[in-house]
């Protein structure tokens, strides 16, 4: 379990700083063997840092929240790390929610079909009482297959940290061997079902972009660039 948290480290989360605190110690104490944690703030710039050094001590005084532009970054900085083994990625954003971007960032729209076709898990944690910024946040959420909490107070937040880690430590990966396939590329359609002995657990449908079989691939034999 890799988790990255993506903290809003603006003049309006001051406030809600007990409760950053809080739900960073709770899932590091919950998190469990082989989990790894770093920890970015967002304004001006995304940095990343280790969770234990900054979670208590993070400045809060960005008078810019640059939120989707903030996440496509920490998105791209699960891209950069090479994966070894079966791994869950997990992007925990806390903040209010309220964005102000004066250049505009990465439309709202654009930043749900990235969360969509990612594998990183993003879970969303709001602090205040905007309604409509926690809403939208819990939309992105929603387009990435994670879950949003709304908080009030650290031991809300604590246990929202407890939670996430128990839903993930009950979460499996696999995956399927499919390079004797030689696929045309372009979009195919996928299902993936689960059954035992006999009972149907459950099924998933969607469709995929895979690159085309190079010349010469032989059945049975991975292509140079197998797709993921």
């Amino acid at each position: 379990m890799e988790y990255l948290l993506l903290v809003d480290n603006s003049n309006s989360m001051p406030p809600f700083r007990e409760e950053v605190s809080a739900f960073a110690a709770a899932l590091a104490e919950t998190g469990g063997e082989h989990t790894s944690y770093a920890l970015a703030s967002f304004g001006e710039a995304l940095e990343a840092e280790t969770l234990a050094d900054v979670a208590a001590s993070l400045p809060m005084d960005e008078t810019l929240t640059r939120l989707n532009t903030s996440i496509v970054q920490a998105l791209d900085f699960f891209d950069g790390i090479p994966r070894a083994g079966n791994q869950l990625r997990c992007l925990v954003v806390l903040s209010d929610g309220v964005q102000y971007d004066p250049q505009g960032g990465v439309p709202y729209d654009e930043l749900i079909e990235r969360l969509a076709r990612s594998d990183v898990m993003l879970h969303c944690v709001g602090l205040g009482g905007d309604a409509d910024a926690l809403e939208r946040m819990g939309g992105l959420a929603l387009a990435s297959g994670g879950t949003q909490w709304t908080v009030s107070g650290p031991e809300e937040a604590a246990q929202a940290a407890r939670g996430l880690a128990q839903g993930n430590g009950d979460l499996l990966v696999t995956g399927f061997d499919i390079n004797s396939y030689q696929p045309s590329g372009g979009e195919e359609p996928v299902s993936i079902t689960f059954a035992s002995g006999g009972e149907l657990i459950c099924r998933g449908e969607r469709s995929v972009a895979l690159s085309p079989a190079e010349e010469g691939d032989a059945s049975g034999q991975a292509p140079a660039n197998p797709p993921d």
